[in-house]
């Protein structure tokens, strides 16, 4: 049954050497047996989140006989940090005593890197909206400067002095205006659509 398991068990003497561990601890850390056996903990657990697993706190851990669900990080043989859920017991004998902890780790890899996921997913989320905020708060004072632009380039001559500002105001606001759109169409949730279209029909 041990050696079945999907989550890795280790067996830790009370002074902290590794006694015994399954398949899937070896296989998730990348040891072999041989190893380990007779090693500290000390070699397996990341110091990560404010806690260190050391001598002191696997007595701590046999003065108040459990450890549960608590999260931690594994350390491959080849460095690598790898996130745990962390348990232990007491390992009782026939008689009563005390010979050592039972510590059963679950693989959180997964789960991490789906929450990291869904933590990017609403970041996305909120630029998107604070986007569609601000396109909607530039769109307005952009389309008055656009038409004013617009209107008085139809009022002057080309060799008018004012002609060239006047048109530069034109080309960069409709520049403006193409990013406005473009984050309008990136807060929204449907993709944007290119089509050919009979606009005589249209108007119609």
């Amino acid at each position: 049954i041990i050696s079945s398991m999907v989550d890795s068990l280790l067996v830790v003497e009370p002074s902290g050497e590794i006694r015994s561990i399954n398949k899937a601890a070896l296989d998730l850390l990348g040891y072999n047996e041989s190893e380990l056996i007779g090693r500290s903990l000390e070699i397996l657990l990341e110091e990560a989140g404010g806690f260190v697993f050391t001598i002191a706190v696997l007595k701590k851990l046999l003065e108040n006989g459990s450890l549960r669900d608590h999260e931690s990080f594994y350390k491959t043989k080849a460095g690598g940090a790898v996130p745990i859920l962390l348990s232990g017991s007491i390992l009782i004998n026939m008689e009563g005593q005390s010979e050592g902890i039972v510590l059963l780790a679950k693989d959180l890899t997964e789960r991490k890197r789906l929450e990291a996921m869904l933590i990017q997913s609403e970041k996305l989320s909120a630029v998107g909206q604070l986007a569609a905020g601000v396109a909607h708060e530039i769109n307005n004072p952009l389309g008055i400067i656009l038409g004013f632009a617009q209107s008085a380039i139809k009022k002057i001559q080309a060799s008018d002095v004012l002609a060239l500002p006047i048109k530069s105001i034109e080309r960069e606001a409709l520049r403006c205006k193409n990013l406005v759109q473009n984050l309008l169409t990136f807060s929204r949730h449907s993709k944007s659509r290119v089509e050919q279209f009979d606009l005589n029909e249209t108007v119609e």
